[in-house]
């Protein structure tokens, strides 16, 4: 049922509200050492989100979200809005009538993951401090 009910708002959202201009989307090339942003580039996230949640109307939620895939692209809008590149991840931004907000979703690794492909970004404060979004949640919990 939540699936279904996470998956009707996404179609709303994605029916409603304004897309990214291609100058928008196209986010800003990794480190040739890691895909991950530099700390200076964490303000640089945290402006193209407000910008993009003040072009949406109050009331109006919008999902994002990638699965680590070798066989599947990643969604540059979300690249583009937090910085993270290859991650599994979602992202939620809404407006209200008062402000705006942004959530992160985040897989806790498992030991097999950590012990074959290393330790990927998790819930927490690595992962505030990485995107800029103080509210990072375990995917589980979602």
């Amino acid at each position: 049922m939540l699936r279904f009910l996470a998956s009707q708002i996404l179609l709303l959202t994605l029916l409603t509200s304004p897309s990214l201009t291609q100058e928008e989307a196209r986010p800003e090339p990794p480190t040739p050492t890691s895909s991950a942003p530099s700390p200076s580039a964490v303000p640089h996230y945290r402006a193209r989100r407000a910008r993009f949640m003040k072009s949406l109307k109050p009331g109006s939620l919008v999902l994002l979200g990638q699965q680590r895939s070798k066989t599947v692209p990643l969604d540059k809008n979300l690249t583009y809005l937090t910085g993270l590149d290859g991650e599994t991840a979602i992202l939620i931004l809404y407006r209200t009538a008062s402000g705006h907000g942004e959530i992160l979703f985040l897989p806790n690794p498992s030991p097999q993951q950590v012990r074959w492909e290393g330790r990927p970004l998790a819930p927490g404060e690595a992962a505030s401090r990485r995107t800029g979004i103080d509210r990072t949640f375990d995917l589980a919990d979602l």
